[in-house]
């Protein structure tokens, strides 16, 4: 009986020692997640876009090897990168246009990053809707978040990942938007002919969705 009872008692404590556990993670966790939803809504998103910069120069080297049809080869391969990385990122900026309304959105390159924090992200970085830079933002002393395609600390999978100015990634409850996943691979297997199109939509879909559900948990007196 004895036993009996100190089995209960023990399977109590650790219930409350839970308890206390999880209310302790979600008062740390509230302060980041309240300040950083209600700053992006009223703010900026900065989505940065992959330029492939790295995979193309590498493959420029190549031009400088092998015979006229390896050189034409190679060349074609860089045409394929470059049309497909404006194809998905002309898509995606669309997609954001009418599916995302969060927060104002700025684009820029990858290769801009370092600049950029230089510049406290003040200048004409930022790109118009032709994928040239020149554009400026408009309250440049509005408060912002950074949306990039990085890859998960836990299992190194490509991901769309917020973080602050300073480089430092947003916790939970912002939590990454993997790019491959069954959505986008139904995409591709099944309506290829317009798989970015589709994939675009549904990642932005994806953001408009989370940041209004953790604006709304956070903020849920102003909707009452």
């Amino acid at each position: 009986m004895n036993s009996f009872y100190s089995k209960v008692l023990t399977l109590l404590c650790f219930n409350i020692f839970l308890i206390f556990a999880c209310s302790a993670q979600d008062s740390i966790i509230r302060p980041t997640a309240y300040t950083v939803i209600g700053e992006l809504i009223n703010g900026d998103l900065l989505v940065m876009l992959q330029s492939e910069r790295n995979k193309i120069e590498a493959l420029q080297l190549e031009l400088e090897k092998g015979d006229v049809k390896y050189k034409k080869k190679v060349q074609k391969t860089i045409e394929k990168v470059k049309s497909d990385r404006d194809s998905f990122n002309r898509a995606f900026m669309q997609a954001m246009t009418e599916k995302y309304s969060f927060s104002k959105v700025y684009y820029f390159y990858d290769y801009d990053l370092p600049e950029l924090q230089k510049s406290k992200f003040i200048g004409g970085r930022f790109l118009t809707k032709d994928l040239k830079k020149g554009l400026t933002r408009v309250f440049s002393n509005r408060s912002f978040y950074i949306l990039k395609y990085s890859k998960t600390n836990t299992q190194s999978l490509d991901a769309f990942m917020l973080y602050d100015k300073d480089d430092n990634l947003i916790p939970k409850p912002f939590t990454s938007l993997r790019i491959n996943n069954f959505t986008t691979w139904k995409n591709h297997i099944f309506f290829s002919d317009q798989a970015e199109k589709l994939d675009a939509e549904y990642f932005a879909k994806k953001l408009q969705k989370k940041y209004r559900k953790i604006y709304e948990y956070y903020y849920k007196d102003t909707f009452m």
